[in-house]
């Protein structure tokens, strides 16, 4: 693989971000089931409403078309998902504070940094919006063929599972903004008096 920073390649950034990703179990179980939760909510509205919005006019598919009250349920569920990965990865920049001084006095820039929080921020953010959209279908699918008897389309699940996976990875993205800028300008010095 080509270096992609300072001689690392992609392979091996991901890696140190795998890394200490099992180191931190825990938090990053707790940040996924944010995503989680989140996604599947958006995936078994946008079912639903599909199944409903096909009976209602008896054509093969209509775009995600929700109800404004059903967006406003979406945003607010959303923007508390992002506020909680926001404070997850806050505290994940607490806890690393140390291993980021040391990081930076080995000589990492802080682009370096950012991309780690960043590459974290897409695992969990592929890893809950997959959990998510497979929870979603499979609870749906069974209310679906209870209430009406029918699934939807195929096409409609493929376009509902890339509209989640794609506001998984955004929300993740979007909520590790602040904290990788902000680990991105810790002083090494402090860091590395610094105690937990």
């Amino acid at each position: 693989m080509h270096p992609v920073y300072g001689g690392l390649s992609l392979k091996d950034v991901a890696h140190v971000v795998i890394e200490n990703m099992r180191k931190r179990k825990f938090r990053v179980a707790l940040t996924t089931a944010n995503v989680f939760m989140g996604v599947a909510l958006l995936s078994s509205m946008m079912m639903l409403n599909n199944l409903y919005a096909v009976q209602a006019v008896r054509i093969a598919f209509i775009p995600l078309n929700l109800s404004e009250y059903q967006i406003w349920v979406l945003t607010i569920s959303l923007v508390i998902c992002i506020t909680a990965i926001l404070n997850s990865m806050l505290i994940a920049v607490v806890e690393r504070y140390k291993e980021i001084g040391i990081i930076k006095c080995l000589g990492a820039k802080n682009s370096f940094i950012i991309l780690l929080f960043i590459m974290e921020s897409i695992f969990i953010g592929l890893i809950g919006g997959a959990l998510g959209f497979a929870a979603s279908l499979i609870a749906t699918s069974i209310l679906m063929l209870i209430q009406a008897g029918t699934l939807i389309s195929l096409q409609s699940y493929l376009s509902i599972f890339l509209t989640s996976m794609l506001t998984a990875i955004l929300i993740s993205f979007i909520a590790t903004i602040l904290p990788a800028y902000y680990a991105s300008r810790i002083n090494p010095v402090e860091a590395l008096r610094f105690e937990v």
